[in-house]
């Protein structure tokens, strides 16, 4: 994981040095929100590369050895979810809440407020990539989903991969 205040030339400066320790970067999510800088970066290291830097150019840099995909235990699937909703407090604990109980996991959200076009009413969108195993019933995944956008009065896209 990486993380520092937002300025030009971060993503080089960690690209140089993955580069120096003969790193291959093999996939990462990177952004800049309110002046800061985040991600999360996979990289495959030589078994020497004893010597990994804490700071890359005003980057802090956090590594751990992570197990590989082949060697994770199989998913029984992947979904998106797409929301959009009035905005209020406390929409991502709800739809949080439904999918740990039907036995999902969130690999990746995104969300935000914006203002309707002619209304001007502040409204909450989010993007959800989940994925399931084996023992989640996916038509109660997909059942709770709906009473929630029932509840919250919402449009709720749900899409299997």
């Amino acid at each position: 994981m990486v993380s520092g205040t937002d300025q030009k030339g971060l993503v080089e400066s960690l690209a140089a040095a993955v580069e120096e320790l003969n790193g291959n970067w093999l996939e990462s999510k990177l952004c800049r929100l309110e002046g800061h800088f985040a991600g999360i970066v996979s990289i495959d290291f030589p078994s020497g590369a004893n010597e990994l830097p804490s700071h890359v150019s005003g980057l802090s840099c956090h590594w751990k050895q992570i197990v590989s995909k082949e060697e994770r235990a199989s998913e029984a699937g992947q979904a998106s979810i797409e929301i959009l909703a009035a905005d209020r407090p406390g929409i991502i604990k709800q739809i949080s809440h439904v999918l740990t109980r039907h036995g999902a996991n969130v690999e990746e959200v995104e969300s935000s407020v914006s203002s309707a076009p002619f209304s001007g009413e502040q409204m909450f969108e989010a993007r959800y990539r989940i994925s399931f195993d084996l023992g989640t019933n996916e038509e109660h995944l997909q059942a709770g989903l709906e009473e929630l956008a029932e509840e919250l009065m919402c449009d709720l896209n749900y899409k299997q991969s």
